[in-house]
C-alpha cells in the first residue's frame, strides 16, 4: 500500500515527475550502451525508477529536530520565545493575543512538547496561515562570534510550517495550557 502511495504523492508534484521523466530518458540511453538485450535494459530501468520514487518519498519525512536543528539544538541558547494567537475564521487572519516568554522552564516544555513530532513536507498545504506563531530568538556560538536570530514557527493541530505533522502527539499542550495563565503578561486584542 505504501508502495501505491509513494508512487501517487509522486505524481502530485509535476516537477519531481518531469525529473524523473529525465532521468528516465537519460539512464535508457546510458544503459543501452552497456547493455545489449532491451529486457536488461528494461528491469534495470524498472528498479531504477521504483527506487527514485521510494528515495523522492523519503525525502518527504522529517522531525522537528531534523528541521530546527541549525538554529535550534542543545548548544543554543534560547533568549526568549513570543506566542502569538491568530483567530483564523475569517478571510485574514486576526491577531488575537501574544506574549513574550523569558523563564528557561516554560520554553524547555514548549520545546519538548515538539520534540517528538515527525513531520511530511506538504507540496501545496491547505493554508499557510495557522493558529498558533512561535518566535524564538536563538543565540548560537560560532567560530569567531555569536549568531543571534529568530526562528519562526507557524502551528496549529494539523501542521508545523508547510509540513503535516503525521505523529501522534500534543504538541500543543503547553502553549495551551499558558493561554490562561494569570502570571504570564499576555496582551489581548480587541478586534472589531
Amino acid at each position: 500500500m505504501y508502495v501505491i502511495d509513494y508512487f501517487f504523492d509522486l505524481l502530485l508534484a509535476p516537477f519531481n515527475l518531469f525529473l524523473i521523466g529525465i532521468l528516465i530518458i537519460i539512464g535508457t540511453i546510458i544503459m543501452s550502451l552497456f547493455f545489449k538485450s532491451k529486457k536488461t535494459v528494461a528491469m534495470a530501468m524498472i528498479i531504477v525508477v521504483f527506487g527514485t520514487i521510494l528515495l523522492f518519498n523519503q525525502m518527504q519525512y522529517t522531525t522537528f529536530q531534523k528541521l530546527v536543528d541549525d538554529q535550534l539544538n542543545e548548544k543554543t541558547i534560547v533568549q526568549s520565545m513570543s506566542i502569538h494567537i491568530d483567530d483564523l475564521s475569517g478571510e485574514v487572519p486576526i491577531s488575537k493575543a501574544y506574549v513574550t516568554i523569558k523563564d528557561e522552564k516554560i520554553i524547555k516544555q514548549i520545546l519538548n512538547d515538539l520534540s517528538d513530532i515527525k513531520l511530511k513536507k506538504e507540496q501545496n498545504p491547505a493554508s499557510y496561515f495557522k493558529e498558533y506563531r512561535l518566535s524564538i530568538i536563538t543565540t548560537n556560538q560560532k567560530e569567531k562570534y555569536a549568531l543571534t536570530e529568530r526562528l519562526e514557527l507557524l502551528l496549529d493541530n494539523e501542521y508545523l510550517n508547510n509540513y503535516k505533522i503525521v505523529s501522534e502527539s500534543n504538541h500543543l499542550k503547553t502553549i495551551k495550557s499558558l493561554i490562561d495563565n494569570k502570571e504570564l503578561d499576555w496582551t489581548f486584542y480587541q478586534n472589531n
